[in-house]
């Protein structure tokens, strides 16, 4: 079975207050600065089975992984808790873009740090960093951006898949997550920044500089 893992490190003067073996550890210099890099404390693993509320397989988690402001906690015992969000991009597209709605997906952990220096079986290092799926959001499409949907008094020309679709087409990278719990995304088909509600409501797009905007002949083309 393949899964999808999450490996934990640990870094001197982190909020982690774990410390490894010395013999484990590894350290850079950067301005002036060093760092040291105590080694892997946590794994942990999503099945390849994994299916999201939406009923489709988990993929592509990797275009961007925040944890969420305010959740990450000294627990009992050594433990820490708190919640990831992983955000794919635009879904499957071997052949061809789909009409693939955008999401977040959430995941509770509980990281138990381990600082020995025997190694642990595949089952026994996935227990030190136990990993919950949570819900997905924000709908969208992933459909190439081949018309747009015309500008309002709030948003500029967006990016959409269809003649009068009112989706917007995006193809979803970068992440930051705001106290609020709204959050930006960076989108590749614009390029535009859009801001995001908790429950996924558009909030504020940015659009770039007309020099960076995509145009054919003079006119926009996403």
């Amino acid at each position: 079975m393949h899964h999808v893992g999450l490996a934990l490190p640990v870094l001197i003067g982190s909020t982690l207050a774990v410390t490894t073996d010395p013999s484990l550890w590894t350290t850079a210099t950067l301005g002036g600065k060093t760092f040291v890099n105590q080694g892997l404390v946590g794994f942990g693993y999503i099945p390849a089975s994994a299916r999201d509320s939406y009923g489709e397989t988990l993929g592509g988690l990797g275009s961007a992984i925040a944890l969420q402001k305010g959740t990450f906690k000294a627990g009992l015992n050594g433990t820490f808790t708190g919640r990831l969000i992983a955000q794919p991009d635009r879904g499957y597209n071997v052949e061809t873009t789909i009409d693939w709605q955008a999401r977040q997906h959430s995941f509770d952990f509980v990281l138990s740090p381990y600082c020995g220096k025997n190694k642990l079986d595949f089952d026994t290092a996935a227990k030190t960093f136990g990993i919950q799926y949570k819900t997905p959001g924000l709908p969208t499409s992933g459909l190439d951006a081949i018309s747009s949907i015309p500008n309002t008094t709030i948003y500029p020309v967006l990016p959409a898949p269809g003649s009068g679709s009112s989706k917007i087409s995006v193809d979803a990278e970068g992440l930051v997550l705001n106290t609020d719990g709204s959050f930006w995304t960076s989108d590749e088909y614009g390029p535009y920044i859009y801001r995001f509600g908790e429950n996924g409501t558009l909030l504020q797009v940015i659009q770039p500089p007309t020099a960076i905007l995509p145009t054919i002949g003079g006119k926009l083309n996403f």
